[in-house]
């Protein structure tokens, strides 16, 4: 069995330059989802780390946009007021967490599918 973080060293996701700006939540994710991917590797012991990789972050990506979609009216009225407060050039300094983990899943999901094949430059 293989650890999620290994897995994704293997594939190279380094490579990905959102990796470097996003090292902190990558190193959350891998840990809150490492007992997940070790239980796909248990119930599908014939399959490669890269094809559970991709179920890992299909259903990653589906979360996280949901989670978004459902926040959505919130996300727009604090970005609305802290505009008001602070400008929309100091506005654009604020982060959602839940947008950063959108943009990462998103690419790392990407990245596994041209891995795979499913996906070409």
């Amino acid at each position: 069995m293989i650890e999620l973080r290994k897995a994704l060293a293997e594939i190279q996701i380094d490579k990905l330059a959102i990796v470097a700006t996003h090292t902190d939540a990558l190193n959350n994710l891998c840990e809150r989802e490492s007992m997940l991917f070790a239980r796909a590797q248990e119930n599908k012991p014939d399959n490669a780390p890269s094809d559970l990789l991709l179920g890992l972050f299909t259903k990653l990506n589906v979360e996280a946009l949901s989670s978004l979609n459902a926040h959505l009216d919130q996300i727009q009225a604090m970005q609305s007021a802290i505009e008001e407060q602070v400008g929309r050039k100091h506005a654009e300094s604020f982060k959602l967490p839940v947008v950063e983990e959108l943009l990462l899943v998103t690419h790392i999901w990407l990245y596994v599918q041209a891995i795979l094949g499913w996906i070409t430059a």
